[in-house]
């Protein structure tokens, strides 16, 4: 159940910005959600043509540590949208399993001169895989942006994924 979750999470947090956050190049809500599984390519801007990745972790622990890693997709792929103008949002989430809800504590946005950069974020390319690892050594120092709507329901995906192991 985990990875579909997982997945499905990650498809949340894409629309959950594409409804909430502006273009943080243009300012206006016109981001969109690609949904067509373009390796590190998740959202654009209709606007102005921004290109953004979302990644999300779930962090349920009380205090949030001031290092963050996360999976990053292909690291290949990663790399070459990067130096194509590729911006990335972090989202860090807590889960509260009796409620079903989705608690995000954090949005961070990383530009695409920091991740070219390398100086507050880092892509490392893990070992024997095409895959890599984004590592945040201290995430007080990225764009942290400011959310009204802190709570997604995950109780649809829960009861439908339960029908589906039953039938």
């Amino acid at each position: 159940m985990a990875p579909y979750f997982k997945k499905e999470v990650g498809i949340k947090m894409e629309d959950y910005v594409t409804k909430n956050i502006p273009c943080q190049l243009c300012c206006k809500y016109s981001l969109k959600a690609l949904k067509d599984y373009t390796p590190s390519l998740d959202i654009v801007c209709e606007n102005c043509g921004a290109i953004y990745e979302v990644k999300s972790k779930c962090l349920s622990v009380k205090t949030l540590p001031k290092d963050i890693f996360c999976n990053g997709g292909n690291f290949i792929e990663f790399k070459k949208n990067i130096y194509n103008g590729l911006n990335l949002f972090i989202i860090l989430y807590g889960v509260d399993r009796e409620k079903k809800e989705i608690v995000i504590r954090n949005i961070y946005y990383i530009t695409n001169n920091e991740l070219i950069q390398e100086k507050i974020i880092e892509i490392d390319k893990k070992k024997n895989t095409t895959l890599s690892t984004i590592k945040i050594f201290d995430r007080s120092i990225l764009k942290s942006i400011n959310i009204k709507e802190k709570f997604l329901s995950f109780k649809d995906l829960y009861n439908n994924l339960i029908k589906t192991l039953i039938l």
